[in-house]
C-alpha cells in the first residue's frame, strides 16, 4: 500500500453540483411530472389557484363541488385543503390521506416547471452524500409532514381567502436546501462570504418571497403561506438528528479546517464502493461472531478444567468415595471425552 492510500493522507470528497443525475432523484422527477400530468388528465385543469375570474380556475372549483364529477374525484385524492385537516373549519371533510398525495401534484403549471428544476438540482448536490434512502426519506418525509402541519397552521392564520391550496413537492426541495446546510464545505462563494452563509440568505429569500405572495396575492384561491416554511423545519430536524447520530457526512473541507475525527460526521471517500463496503460490514460481523463463540469455548474448556483439578485433588485428599454423585458424573463424562 503506498502512503499516499492511507486514511490520513487521502483527500476527502470536495462538494460540487456537476455530479451526475443519482437513480433517487431521477426517479423523483419522473415522479413529479408524472403526478401532474395524471392531476391534468383527472381534474381537466393545469392551475388549481388564483382568481375564480379565471376560466380554468373557476370551472375546476364549480366542478369539484359536484359529487361523481371528474374535478370532484382530483379533489378528493390530491387537492388538500385547511378544511380536509382542521375539524373546525366550516365545511370539514376529513382527507388526511391526501398528506401523502397532494405533494405529487404542483398547484400550476408554473409551479409544476420550477419543481422539476429545483428537485434536479437539489438531489444533484445531496443524494450522493446522504445515501439514496436517507435522501428519499428526508424529501418524502418533508413533503408529507409538512402539508400536514401546514393543514393546521393556514386554519389558524386566515389569510382571508376562501381556499387555501396545501399541493406540490415545494418543501421536500427546501428541506433538500436546508439539509445543505449541514454538510456544505467552509470554502468562499459570491462576494467571498462563505458558501452556507449564501445558501442560508436564499433560503430565507425564498420562504419570505412565499408567504408575501401567499398572504397578499390577489385571488379567492391561494397557495399555503406555511407549506415551505414547515419543509424546511422537517429539514433542519432530520439533519440534525443524522448528526447526532453520527452519520452525517462532510465533504469539501480539508483536515486543516475540520478535523476529521468531530463527532457526529461520516468521512466517505469519492471512490468508496458501497458494495464493498457492505461486504467488508459482513465479513466483519461474521469474524466478530466466530471470536465471540471461541471465546466463550475457551471460558467453558477453563470452566472445566478447574472443576477438574478440583475433583482430582479431593480424589487425592479423601479418595475416591468422597465424591459427590454429580462430581463422579462430571468425571465419568471427561474420561469419556478423552477416550473418544
Amino acid at each position: 500500500m503506498g502512503y499516499e492510500d492511507r486514511d490520513y493522507f487521502r483527500a476527502k470528497p470536495r462538494f460540487e453540483l456537476s455530479r451526475g443525475v443519482g437513480p433517487a432523484t431521477l426517479g423523483l422527477i419522473i415522479t413529479v411530472v408524472a403526478g401532474f400530468i395524471s392531476g391534468l388528465v383527472v381534474s381537466d385543469t393545469i392551475q388549481y389557484v388564483g382568481s375564480l375570474k379565471t376560466a380554468s380556475v373557476a370551472e375546476f372549483w364549480a366542478a369539484s363541488a359536484v359529487e361523481g364529477r371528474q374535478a370532484w374525484w382530483a379533489r378528493k385524492l390530491f387537492v388538500l385543503t385547511a378544511s380536509d385537516i382542521t375539524p373546525w373549519v366550516q365545511g370539514y371533510s376529513p382527507g388526511y390521506w391526501k398528506a401523502a398525495t397532494s405533494w405529487l401534484v404542483a398547484p400550476g403549471i408554473f409551479s409544476a416547471v420550477l419543481d422539476t428544476i429545483f428537485v434536479y438540482f437539489a438531489g444533484k448536490s445531496l443524494e450522493e452524500p446522504l445515501g439514496r434512502r436517507r435522501f428519499l426519506l428526508l424529501f418524502i418525509g418533508a413533503c408529507v409532514a409538512a402539508n400536514l402541519m401546514a393543514g393546521f397552521s393556514d386554519a389558524l392564520i386566515q389569510p382571508g381567502r376562501q381556499q387555501v391550496v396545501i399541493m406540490g413537492c415545494g418543501p421536500g426541495v427546501v428541506a433538500c436546501f436546508v439539509g445543505l446546510l449541514w454538510i456544505l464545505p467552509n470554502q468562499r462563494s459570491i462576494g467571498g462570504w462563505p458558501l452556507k452563509r449564501v445558501m442560508a440568505v436564499v433560503i430565507g429569500v425564498l420562504l419570505a418571497i412565499n408567504v408575501m405572495m401567499a398572504l397578499f396575492a390577489g385571488g379567492e384561491i391561494g397557495v399555503s403561506p406555511t407549506q415551505l416554511l414547515w419543509g424546511a423545519a422537517f429539514g433542519a430536524v432530520f439533519m440534525q438528528a443524522l448528526k447526532n447520530k453520527g452519520a452525517l457526512p462532510k465533504v469539501g473541507v480539508e483536515a486543516a479546517d475540520e478535523p476529521w475525527s468531530k463527532r457526529g460526521y461520516l468521512h466517505t471517500y469519492d471512490d468508496e464502493d458501497p458494495a464493498a463496503a457492505k461486504q467488508r460490514d459482513r465479513e466483519r460481523k461474521t469474524l466478530e461472531k466466530i471470536e465471540r463463540e471461541a471465546a466463550r469455548q475457551a471460558e467453558a474448556a477453563a470452566a472445566e478444567k478447574g472443576q477438574l483439578d478440583a475433583i482430582l485433588a479431593k480424589i487425592s485428599a479423601s479418595g475416591i468415595t468422597s465424591l459427590t454423585r454429580g462430581e463422579k458424573k462430571f468425571l465419568d463424562s471427561q474420561s469419556k471425552r478423552k477416550k473418544d
